[in-house]
């Protein structure tokens, strides 16, 4: 019966609390952008919700975890990911971070949460042209592009950009899904 017991506490896994919350990075006050509270089976990988990319006058930077303190989840770009995957070992408490959507604190002509979302820093500037594809970051920035993604312009005034998944499927034909890699681009 004991040995029988022994398999039985063997067979459950622990669980670990999984906190995600937001802060505004400029005071360190909780927002209300993400609130959750959940126990979890420890050892699985999981994501954070999607942070909304805009909270009342707040524009998401990046994730953080108390396991990773140091960790800010990427793309291979650079970019921010929203949603963050993490393995959870321990109790963890996961964090949006958020910074007030004009605040340009360096005054630089680019506001903080691009730099943030987009490089981790607030190094840049509006001349700064990181992917040599001669569009500056201010452009960048009104244009709605990656700053990190080279952008191609064609003669004839055609120019194309990253971009969600697409799928296509012409008049009954076959569909076809077109993906890159990083995502995005």
């Amino acid at each position: 019966m004991l040995a029988m017991s022994l398999l039985i506490a063997a067979a459950q896994a622990a669980t670990v609390n999984f906190v995600q919350n937001s802060l505004n990075d400029v005071d360190g006050t909780t927002i209300g952008a993400v609130s959750s509270n959940t126990y979890q089976e420890s050892g699985i990988s999981y994501f954070t919700v999607t942070a909304p990319s805009t909270y009342s006058s707040y524009r998401f930077t990046h994730w953080t975890n108390s396991s990773s303190p140091g960790n800010v989840s990427r793309d291979l770009w650079g970019r921010s990911l929203n949603p963050s995957a993490l393995v959870l070992l321990e109790n963890t408490i996961a964090t949006a971070h958020y910074l007030p959507s004009a605040r340009d604190s360096d005054g630089d002509g680019v506001v903080d949460w691009y730099e943030m979302e987009y490089f981790g820093e607030l190094a840049r500037n509006a001349f700064s042209d990181e992917d040599g594809d001669g569009v500056l970051l201010a452009a960048e920035y009104a244009g709605g592009t990656h700053p990190l993604y080279h952008n191609n312009k064609h003669e004839g005034g055609v120019a194309y950009t990253d971009s969600g998944l697409v799928t296509c499927n012409l008049a009954g034909y076959a569909s076809y899904t077109l993906r890159s890699l990083p995502a995005g681009t």
